[in-house]
């Protein structure tokens, strides 16, 4: 800087002011350090939500894949139960045929009989998986003998008891006015217990089942129980291998098997009948305790309650108890003189198994002439050629299937009038339903009564004669 006075002479000194512009604060160090900071932020926000986006997407993969893995898990159980439900048909025709004649030992094929009837409750268990949303047993509750049910599974494994020489002892109450109960989940839930009993008590040993209808109050119910009222107390104690305490809370959990048990026993066990017991008691509104003391035995106690009040609606079966297949005392439709050679009706059956089609053949050809077709296109292919009076047919066949065969038999002019039966073993009531809305006349499911084919399609083949 240079000054001058007031006559314009400059002034040889001169003053240097050094000015500064600062730039505006979007412009600053601390500006730049807030940007970064903010874009750093945001990246690493962005991260994390495309991380939990791709973890989101492969747990949702994970879990399409588990529940498809389930649904063809669920269809293997259904085709499973089919199966089963054939091989017990072949099982209960001969049993009828043995038990209508006077050479046997009735009160051993009448137990043979139950059994098989406990293995198509079984099977249907399985098709009844499928049904239930979680995948779980069905509570279907009605009312019955209690107390005499216990005494019949208790009766039932005394063979087992006999072949381990061990002494199985039970005692039961008084019959109850009124209980409402689950046979098959009590009937489950009790054979397991006694086989875990059995199978961990030495030879020489003893097993007590005592059992009876308690009225409990609430504080004698754990938080998990319903309301107060009467019980089925039921307790197993065995003079057994016992358990170790720091074992007993895990034997709940699936696959678990106690420590000693392992070490000292070499029987095969899987872990999941205390699993399954403990999972049916709490469906069924109880509850269940152990005392077990390693080398002095078990004890194993549950509650269940037996009141109508504890259930809701769609837990009661109105049907009351099931009917068995079979009674006591059969009788056999018995072909009449006449009924010889031509004169028989003709009946097309039409199965993909070729044993049950034997099976069928075998029972229905004194009443029927009996034509078998192996699939429904040969059935139908029959039917084009040949009359016959009634069609029996399998649901389930590879090619064309029942409901197929069905279709085309009901939707011919000339073939419609035929009486047409279907066979299912899937229970299935929406497949029941399309057929029934394509005019078939009759369902039988599986395991059968070959006495029940026989006077259904000699009802059949006579109503039709009539019109």
């Amino acid at each position: 800087m240079k000054a001058a006075d007031s006559y314009g002479n400059w002034m040889d000194q001169t003053h240097t002011l050094a000015i500064n512009v600062a730039p505006p604060f979007w412009l600053s160090w601390p500006a730049y350090l807030l940007y970064f900071l903010v874009v750093a932020a945001g990246g690493y926000l962005l991260y994390r939500l495309l991380t939990r986006m791709n973890r989101l997407q492969e747990q949702l993969k994970e879990k399409a894949f588990l529940m498809d893995l389930q649904g063809q898990q669920m269809i293997h159980f259904s085709d499973l139960s089919h199966e089963i439900k054939n091989r017990l048909s072949l099982i209960l025709g001969p049993l009828e045929k043995a038990l209508t004649g006077k050479k046997v030992n009735q009160a051993v094929l009448n137990n043979l009989y139950e059994q098989t009837l406990r293995l198509k409750r079984i099977s249907d268990q399985i098709i009844n998986l499928r049904k239930s949303e979680a995948g779980e047993f069905l509570l279907e509750v009605s009312e019955g003998l209690i107390i005499a049910s216990l005494e019949r599974l208790c009766h039932e494994a005394e063979p087992l008891a006999i072949v381990r020489d061990i002494r199985l002892l039970y005692n039961f109450g008084p019959e109850p006015d009124e209980a409402w109960f689950d046979e098959e989940l009590i009937e489950i839930i009790l054979l397991n217990l006694l086989n875990n009993a059995i199978k961990y008590t030495p030879s020489g040993g003893q097993v007590e089942v005592p059992g009876q209808v308690v009225e409990l109050a609430t504080s004698d119910l754990p938080d998990s129980s319903p309301t107060p009222g009467l019980y089925l107390q039921c307790s197993i104690s065995d003079t057994g291998i016992g358990i170790p305490p720091e074992d007993v809370k895990k034997l709940f959990e699936r696959f678990y098997r106690a420590s000693n048990a392992k070490k000292a026993d070499k029987r095969a066990g899987a872990g999941i009948g205390l699993d399954l017991v403990a999972r049916l008691i709490k469906k069924h509104r109880g509850f269940i305790d152990i005392v077990s003391q390693e080398g002095d035995g078990t004890q194993v106690e549950f509650y269940l309650p037996i009141e109508k009040r504890y259930f809701q609606l769609n837990e009661t079966k109105l049907s009351g108890q099931s009917v068995p297949i079979l009674e006591r005392t059969i009788t056999t439709p018995k072909a009449t003189t006449s009924q010889t050679g031509t004169d028989k009706p003709k009946v097309l059956l039409a199965d993909d198994d070729p044993d049950l089609l034997a099976h069928l053949n075998e029972h229905l050809s004194p009443y029927f002439t009996t034509i078998q077709a192996t699939n429904g296109t040969k059935a139908w292919n029959y039917l084009l050629t040949e009359p016959v009076d009634l069609i029996i047919s399998d649901l389930s066949m590879p090619g064309m299937n029942g409901l197929t065969l069905l279709k085309q038999v009901k939707s011919n002019e000339e073939l419609r009038q035929i009486p047409f039966i279907i066979l299912t073993g899937r229970n299935s009531e929406s497949q029941k339903l399309v057929c029934l809305q394509n005019g078939v006349d009759d369902f039988i499911d599986k395991p059968f009564s070959v006495n029940l084919i026989i006077w259904r399609a000699k009802n059949l083949i006579n109503s039709r004669s009539l019109l």
